[in-house]
């Protein structure tokens, strides 16, 4: 493996390095970078997928989580939850068999490293709360 040569121009933290922060809301080109498998605070299985903002590298990164249908969720927590995840997967170019076909041997922790990079377009909204500030969510697949 070739040695990797630093770029001593990149180190220089004399520069004003700005917070990330939310974009206005509006239609945005997104990239998933990374989408897993996790526990939702009540121990229910969900994926996790977190987006940048094309063309906006201070942006704060978007992660939006799909809850996976349960045994004890009423018939249209089902409903919302299969449609979340079909919209999902036709987002990222799969069919949605395949993603659930990788969610069955998937461990907790797990990446499905294959969709990241894939692009999306979607409209954000933002919204604010004392945890997390002002941040960007995902209002409409486009």
């Amino acid at each position: 493996m070739p040695e990797q040569q630093i770029d001593r121009s990149l180190l220089d933290m004399n520069c004003d390095v700005p917070e990330p922060t939310s974009v206005q809301p509006g239609e945005y080109g997104l990239e998933l970078t990374k989408l897993s498998l996790k526990l939702s605070k009540e121990g229910n299985l969900m994926l996790s997928a977190f987006f940048t903002v094309d063309d906006h590298p201070d942006a704060k990164l978007i992660s939006e989580y799909f809850v996976l249908p349960t045994s004890n969720a009423d018939p249209q927590q089902i409903y919302n939850r299969k449609l979340a995840l079909k919209r999902l997967a036709t987002q990222i170019g799969l069919d949605v068999n395949s993603l659930m076909q990788w969610v069955a041997t998937a461990q907790v922790g797990d990446a499905f490293k294959e969709v990241a990079g894939m692009k999306v377009r979607a409209i954000l909204k933002e919204s604010s709360d004392e945890q997390y500030g002002t941040q960007n969510n995902i209002a409409r697949w486009l």
